[in-house]
């Protein structure tokens, strides 16, 4: 379930991750009305000793990522809103003794803390939803390059919403970042007989599921950064995102006329896999985010087209075509290029953290 924008220069992370709604402010791990006493002390201090820890679980959240997906579309004989319920279900269950624990309220202190949380809740969700969705109908790569367009787009509609400043770099990034979509999509009506045609196959409606994920995720961290001054503990976040996921798919069975039974198969397990893997990204990118900067963490998360190519060949059989490998090397290297650039912004911090690193980098004057 993708997550996904990872980051504006003021820490907001886009993850690509999309869709695992997180933004560095509420990522400050934050206790609530839990003091934090000499434990919790401790424990960050032994966190910041371990050298590189925060790029480790941000490559590791690359690979549960990349297992929720391939989970996803191993479970092919199950109703994907059925897998989706479940999930929630799951993440909200292990989330709550979180809150219990920190003392965080379900929908924040003020009136304009549950707005907020509301519409994170349902827009987190809606993209997780259709993401999960979309693998049903295409390959693994083709969805996580998509979903790895968000912090280009996200630093683009920036410039024209929130007014930021926006020069040659960000337009040459969003033209890359579009070939490389049109490339990984090949349309028919572009590319000729070896495009996708979308009137002989479901192709179609999964990328209009993905390209949907992938604009309600620009506008939700739009929304965060306008009001990125309201701080929310991550737990609040991940209990919102799995209420109204149940909300939806709840609604959608209904709809469907289809009970939410667990199938007798081994896909059951499958099922309970996702929702823990699920849980245990948001926990990965939490802390990645607590430890490193939003840009270095998301030009790690890049790795998540790695990994879901290497699933596509090694369990699906699937060889992506030329095009689109090169497609989705111009989208890397966009976000790459993105991150290094605000990466680049917090040198002065770097120093004092990595000071070796940093000049061996020539990253200082």
């Amino acid at each position: 379930m993708p997550a996904d924008d990872m980051q504006s220069a003021e820490k907001t992370p886009g993850d690509t991750y999309d869709d695992l709604n997180l933004d560095q402010e509420s990522l400050s791990v934050p206790t609530g009305n839990h003091s934090a006493g000499p434990t919790t002390e401790n424990n960050v201090k032994f966190c910041y000793r371990i050298p590189f820890l925060g790029i480790i679980l941000a490559f590791l959240s690359c690979f549960t990522l990349s297992l929720v997906t391939l989970v996803m579309k191993i479970t092919f004989k199950v109703n994907p809103v059925v897998v989706l319920f479940y999930t929630y279900l799951i993440n909200m269950f292990l989330i709550i003794p979180v809150m219990i624990y920190k003392r965080v309220p379900i929908y924040g202190h003020t009136w304009q803390q549950t707005k907020l949380l509301a519409l994170r809740g349902f827009l987190g969700s809606t993209v997780s939803s259709l993401a999960s969705i979309s693998v049903r109908y295409i390959p693994l790569g083709d969805s996580s390059v998509i979903r790895n367009c968000v912090p280009v787009l996200v630093s683009v509609l920036a410039c024209i919403l929130l007014k930021e400043p926006c020069g040659l770099f960000e337009l040459f990034n969003i033209l890359i970042t579009l070939g490389g979509v049109i490339l990984v999509i090949k349309p028919n009506f572009i590319f000729g007989g070896t495009g996708n045609d979308f009137q002989k196959s479901n192709n179609i409606i999964g990328y209009m599921l993905i390209l949907s994920a992938m604009l309600i995720s620009c506008a939700n961290y739009i929304l965060i950064r306008q009001l990125k001054n309201i701080k929310t503990h991550y737990s609040a976040i991940v209990f919102s995102v799995s209420f109204f996921g149940i909300i939806q798919t709840v609604v959608t069975l209904i709809v469907l006329q289809e009970m939410p039974f667990l199938p007798c198969s081994l896909d059951r397990y499958y099922i309970v896999a996702v929702g823990f893997l699920f849980f245990f990204t948001h926990i990965l990118v939490t802390w990645s985010l607590f430890l490193e900067k939003a840009a270095l963490v998301s030009i790690i998360r890049t790795m998540s087209i790695v990994f879901a190519f290497i699933f596509e060949v090694i369990v699906f059989k699937q060889i992506p075509s030329l095009l689109t490998i090169v497609g989705a090397l111009m989208i890397t290297l966009c976000v790459f290029a993105l991150g290094i650039r605000k990466w680049l912004h917090t040198k002065k911090q770097l120093h004092g953290k990595y000071p070796n690193l940093s000049k061996y980098c020539g990253l200082l004057e």
